[in-house]
């Protein structure tokens, strides 16, 4: 399916997996059904490109990272814009959704990462430590995030206090990607000198 006029920044699935977001540098992210070939909807705002997405665990939502240094929440099915978060000096590179749906994490070329209240886009947090742009978010729980850096590091931090739990080192090469596995016991992280690499997760 070929709808962007530009490159395409990141996807999604949906969580039932029967659509696909797709964020672009031509300002748009597309809708798109993954039964058939075609268009669901269009969102449009962002001025300087889309770059990540995440989608609410009950689907509702849309979290769409902009390289205008903003975070737009928009409602799926409507295609109405939720909230517009404003905080971050640099694009924003990453977003991620807390697994209950209240908090969502955004990690920008300002070397922060902020969380947000879905409810009503309050800031609840800005997390500094990184030294360079942080270009993945993800969530190990409802408490716990993980984020990625150009700065070579792998942090984990506490979202009830913000604080900073713990440091991984990938010897100086950004972390370009992150995930967690289904059963939350392994981190993936795919960094610029073509490695991915793995850690055990032990959290207690």
């Amino acid at each position: 399916m070929a709808f962007h006029f530009d490159w395409v920044n990141s996807v999604a699935f949906t969580p039932d997996g029967t659509a696909i977001a797709s964020a672009s540098g031509d300002n748009t992210v597309w809708l798109s059904s993954t039964v058939e070939p075609r268009l669901i909807g269009k969102l449009e705002g962002h001025t300087f490109g889309a770059r990540g997405l995440a989608f609410a665990p009950d689907g509702e939502l849309l979290a769409v990272a902009g390289a205008d240094r903003l975070v737009r929440l928009w409602e799926v099915e409507s295609g109405t814009l939720r909230q517009t978060l404003a905080g971050h000096t640099e694009r924003v590179n990453s977003v991620a959704f807390t697994p209950d749906g209240t908090t969502v994490a955004s990690g920008a070329g300002d070397a922060t990462i902020r969380l947000w209240r879905v409810a009503d886009g309050s800031a609840r947090h800005t997390l500094s430590g990184h030294t360079d742009s942080v270009l993945s978010v993800v969530f190990l729980s409802d408490t716990l995030l993980v984020s990625g850096a150009a700065d070579g590091t792998i942090r984990l931090w506490s979202i009830a206090s913000g604080d900073l739990l713990t440091t991984l080192d990938t010897a100086t090469e950004a972390v370009a990607g992150l995930a967690i596995s289904p059963d939350g016991t392994l981190l993936a992280a795919g960094l610029h000198d073509g490695s991915v690499r793995l850690w055990q997760i032990d959290v207690e």
